[in-house]
């Protein structure tokens, strides 16, 4: 669902953004998070598995393709979705028995990393010339994210209370740097 997630978002973003220059950087992210898509739905398949859907998850993803707003949108891609799957995969990867995914998840997590970074450089620029009720609006965007993500994490990913500090802790400080603040 977050790659799925992530492919479509940029794919709207692609639309929204005025700048070429943003335009090239967000179709290589749709080519990696389609890559992704793909990478996981054949491992899933040689497994003989499907992801189960978690409502809540499936509600903050809703939220976000439905958003119109380019603030909203892209500060909710670029910095608090990508900072989540950065999070989660970091997660996946340690405490995964698997080799292979381990060596799947180190791939991808370069690519989330990249897409993260660019979320910062790019927005950092953004932000400064927002308004306050601008600004307001994103900040009010993201503790809605934050709280949809909290209830859905509540307890598949074991100990929740160190996950959820350090996802938070990451995405509070992305935020802070392109000048907002997550208030949750």
């Amino acid at each position: 669902l977050g790659e799925q997630a992530a492919l479509a978002l940029c794919a709207q973003l692609l639309n929204m953004v005025p700048e070429m220059e943003t335009k090239f950087c967000l179709s290589g992210q749709i080519i990696d998070e389609a890559r992704h898509v793909e990478v996981f739905g054949r491992y899933l398949d040689k497994l003989g598995v499907t992801a189960p859907l978690n409502p809540a998850l499936e509600d903050l993803v809703h939220r976000l393709l439905e958003s119109d707003h380019y603030g909203e949108k892209i500060v909710g891609m670029q910095i608090f979705l990508e900072g989540v799957a950065v999070g989660l995969f970091q997660r996946f990867q340690k405490d995964s028995p698997d080799p292979l995914m381990r060596d799947l998840i180190q791939l991808v997590l370069r690519d989330e990393s990249r897409h993260a970074g660019f979320g910062v450089i790019y927005l950092a620029d953004k932000f400064r010339a927002v308004t306050v009720a601008e600004r307001r609006r994103v900040e009010d965007f993201v503790a809605e994210l934050w709280r949809l993500f909290h209830h859905a994490t509540g307890s598949p990913f074991g100990p929740v209370n160190e996950f959820l500090a350090a996802t938070f802790d990451d995405i509070a400080h992305r935020l802070r740097l392109i000048g907002l603040e997550l208030r949750a």
